[in-house]
């Protein structure tokens, strides 16, 4: 009898596991044979890398490390699909390009491909400018370079940001590195400094940012070469949010990109001799316009930063870097003071309906030159939370659609874990659950992108208030987040069991690849699940009060004379 002929065996989850040899549950996604055997969701989120003399291969001015990071089957809920693009030379398309090699040449932001615009394929573009590179320092460089970015492909790019809610990375170098195709894009324009006459810092003076660390401890000559070795910058994170964990004990937590899961917050970054500058918070300018004018003479305009509420929401800096100065240490490049600036700003759109920006302060941050000895090392996490740094960008910049699938995927996965089977088969509060399962979910996503997908679920009235102010004063009033988090990932579980249950059923019967699950019926338990959290957090709360109040009574009797006296006799 043919092999192929026989009947696959009817495995439990626990046996699968088992026969699989699967003991932790990180391990899980890396083995595709035992995601056959599953109806998992997997979301893929489509990037363009655009380049403009950098390239994609090992060189050590090359993307491959952080691309390979990204192509990396490292989640088994999502996944980047990634295409590269070069401004250099005369347009044309390659499907299958060699290793290192580009899909588009001479790609423009207008480049059409049978007839529909190529960037309308994708739903983020990542922009390495280097252009116009090192010369005399003078704007004239960059509005002259023939790779400059003109209106015709500025207006498209726009429309995509806006329409498409398209979200963009964009980064340099020192200097106006990486003008010519970047210091006009909306947004990210006036996100970083771009242009000799935003004074950025510069490639070799006093005013230069130079993050390079010593090689050894002990050691106070930094040369640049240092940019090269295992040791990385130390970077501040700004606390995104912060959450009562007791009446007088608040826990904070990086923004979303910086956050690493298990491994912590992202607290280093390669180092570099000399970085460009990501703008400050309150130097940004909110209220400027942009308009330009596509190849058919159609002028596409709108405000800079859109406004749909009370409030404007505006870019911010989430890390910062701090450099070391003479004469502490000595520079290859001369001295330098010891100062910190911004080294990556993100602006949310999607909250005024647009796309998402990040800028990073230079690409030095994922070239080759600067991530081959931090990968070497073995010992440390460092390169673990580099490569989750390019992997939540990407996750963050995705549009709100793409965020709820993730976090969908990632929710229904996880119900097929060993861990999920042994904590979740057991009676308790909705809480309870819900507390469990976060602790399942932080396998597949960092908790700081679950409190951010919980966040989009939640009216913008209610998410405001929900990142406390750093004060310790006790807030009788205020529900701690986790209660939310807690009660929608208890009621989505909840929901979720028919739909599992009824998939568990189909599996038992015939085992085949690819087994595609009831995406709607998944939807729908997640809608009602979402809906049944807040309804229990509604309740809890409502309970909460009258408990309050009753307590306010008690206390308003006790400060009568008469009940003092009753104690004091």
């Amino acid at each position: 009898m043919d092999s192929n002929s026989l009947p696959k065996p009817r495995l439990s989850i626990r046996e699968l596991i088992e026969l699989n040899q699967l003991r932790d549950f990180e391990q899980l996604p890396v083995y595709i044979d035992f995601e056959k055997y599953l109806p998992l969701l997997k979301q893929r989120i489509s990037i363009l890398i655009v380049t403009d003399g950098i390239t994609f291969g090992d060189a050590d001015f090359g993307l491959s490390m952080m691309i390979a990071a990204l192509e990396e089957n490292f989640s088994s809920s999502v996944y980047f699909s990634v295409k590269k693009a070069t401004r250099t030379g005369s347009f044309s398309f390659n499907p299958n390009p060699s290793v290192g090699e580009p899909h588009y040449t001479g790609f423009r932001f207008n480049s059409t491909q049978d007839g529909n615009l190529v960037i309308d394929q994708f739903q983020q573009i990542w922009c390495f400018g280097l252009q116009p590179g090192n010369g005399a320092f003078i704007d004239t460089e960059v509005t002259s370079h023939p790779l400059y970015a003109q209106d015709a492909e500025l207006a498209e790019l726009a429309r995509w940001m806006n329409e498409r809610q398209g979200g963009v990375f964009a980064t340099g170098d020192h200097a106006h590195l990486g003008a010519s195709m970047c210091h006009r894009i909306p947004r990210v324009r006036t996100m970083r400094k771009w242009l000799i006459a935003d004074n950025p810092p510069t490639f070799e003076g006093y005013d230069r940012f130079d993050t390079n660390r010593p090689r050894n401890p002990g050691d106070t000559n930094i040369p640049g070469e240092n940019q090269a070795d295992a040791t990385p910058q130390p970077i501040e994170w700004i606390p995104e949010y912060s959450k009562r964990t007791g009446a007088f004990t608040i826990q904070k937590e990086p923004h979303p990109i910086l956050c690493a899961g298990s491994l912590g917050p992202i607290n280093v970054f390669p180092d570099h001799q000399h970085e460009g500058q990501v703008i400050e918070d309150n130097q940004v300018v909110v209220t400027g316009t942009f308009s330009f004018s596509a190849a058919d003479g159609t002028v596409y305009s709108g405000p800079e930063y859109p406004q749909t509420g009370a409030t404007q929401t505006r870019p911010k800096i989430i890390a910062r870097a701090h450099t070391l100065s003479e004469p502490s240490y000595t520079f290859d490049k001369g001295p330098t003071p010891a100062r910190d600036f911004g080294l990556v700003g993100v602006y949310d759109g999607s909250k005024e309906g647009v796309g998402r920006v990040v800028v990073d302060s230079t690409w030095h941050h994922q070239l080759n030159i600067n991530l081959r000895s931090l990968a070497a090392d073995t010992a440390s996490s460092n390169y673990a939370k580099i490569k989750a740094y390019y992997r939540n960008i990407g996750l963050w910049l995705a549009n709100r659609s793409s965020r709820y699938q993730v976090f969908r995927n990632a929710a229904w996965n996880s119900l097929y874990t060993y861990q999920a089977s042994q904590e979740l088969a057991f009676e308790g509060s909705v809480f309870e659950v819900g507390q469990r399962f976060k602790d399942i979910l932080k396998h597949v996503l960092s908790p700081c992108l679950v409190t951010e997908f919980i966040l989009d679920f939640l009216p913008p009235e209610l998410i405001e208030p929900l990142p406390l102010p750093i004060d310790p004063t006790p807030c009788l009033t205020c529900p701690p987040f986790e209660l939310f988090e807690s009660a929608i990932l208890g009621e989505v579980v909840a929901s979720m069991h028919p739909a599992f249950a009824e998939a568990e059923q189909v599996r038992a019967k015939e085992y085949r690849a690819q087994f595609e699950p009831d995406v709607q019926a998944i939807d729908k338990a997640m809608v009602v699940g979402v809906q049944k959290g807040l309804e229990t957090i509604t309740s809890f709360y409502c309970s909460q009060l009258e408990k309050g109040r009753a307590v306010l009574s008690l206390l308003e009797r006790v400060q009568t004379l008469d009940v003092l006296k009753e104690v004091l006799v």
